[in-house]
């Protein structure tokens, strides 16, 4: 039983990386890729590189926290709190794209719809580099 606990283990601790490095390089994509999120949501050369910055330095958070912490609680509760930083995330995401996508916006109103999108992205990203950080 001992031998097949360790292999979920390392299986699951194998996706959860996979699934890290996934959210850091598409993340990179989308913030740094001009006709991405620069394009729908009207963002600057500043805000996409603070988007991107807010995905990181949680990540070196975290990580330190939870070093204190692992023993104690266990690898199961930090991939649980991962999970439901990558879903939290998924969920602010998809709220900033229909934020921005929402039918009739034109002038200010896009500009107010944007900007309220890039807080969704931000919170998002600052969630999603929480849980990057704890696996």
């Amino acid at each position: 039983m001992k031998d097949r606990n360790d292999k979920l283990v390392f299986w699951g601790c194998f996706i959860a990386l996979i699934t890290t490095a996934f959210a850091f390089i598409t993340r990179a994509f989308m913030v740094n890729m001009p006709d991405l999120w620069p394009a729908t949501f009207g963002l600057d050369g500043v805000q996409a590189q603070r988007l991107f910055g807010a995905g990181i330095w949680p990540f070196a958070i975290s990580i330190i926290l939870f070093s204190l912490i692992i023993d104690k609680i266990g690898y199961r509760v930090a991939m649980v709190f991962s999970f439901i930083c990558y879903v939290a995330y998924a969920v602010l995401a998809f709220m900033a794209y229909g934020t921005v996508n929402a039918e009739g916006l034109e002038g200010q109103a896009l500009k107010d719809a944007q900007t309220q999108a890039y807080w969704f992205l931000y919170a998002g990203s600052i969630i999603l580099g929480l849980g990057n950080g704890t696996v």
